[in-house]
């Protein structure tokens, strides 16, 4: 039994590789699904350094909506405040919308440290099995 642990490890480390993969995956296209409307939003609010929210105005159909990305950090491209933004929202749920550019950053980052994950793990069954 006790040669079965590494091995169970492993595949655990496997299975959330592979489901970070797919979260990069829901990132990349899942998301455009439901959000199929094109708006331009301005960025009206940067939250802080710990929080870093952003907030987004715009206007459909003549009534004014705020967009709220509780999520966003500097290094997965958060807009400046008063920089002119192309979203995709939801015309069913305005709430859901995606921006385009910081999707496909969160995307990206999903495949590599998933794909990583998933390539290490599989690796390390492998030379455990060898030796």
């Amino acid at each position: 039994m006790e040669e079965m642990i590494p091995y169970l490890v492993l595949g655990v480390v496997s299975l959330i590789g592979a489901a970070i993969i797919y979260k990069g995956y829901y990132f990349k296209t899942g998301i455009y699904k439901k959000c199929t409307s094109r708006i331009s939003a301005r960025v009206t609010y940067i939250g802080s350094i710990s929080y870093r929210s952003v907030v987004y105005e715009a206007q459909i159909d003549g009534k004014p909506v705020t967009f709220t990305d509780p999520f966003t950090t500097k290094g997965l491209y958060a807009p400046e405040i008063g920089e002119t933004v192309e979203l995709f929202y939801d015309p069913n749920n305005p709430n859901t919308f995606s921006y385009p550019k910081r999707s496909n950053s969160v995307a990206m980052f999903c495949f590599i440290l998933g794909g990583a994950m998933f390539a290490l793990s599989i690796f390390g069954m492998v030379m455990y099995t060898i030796s």
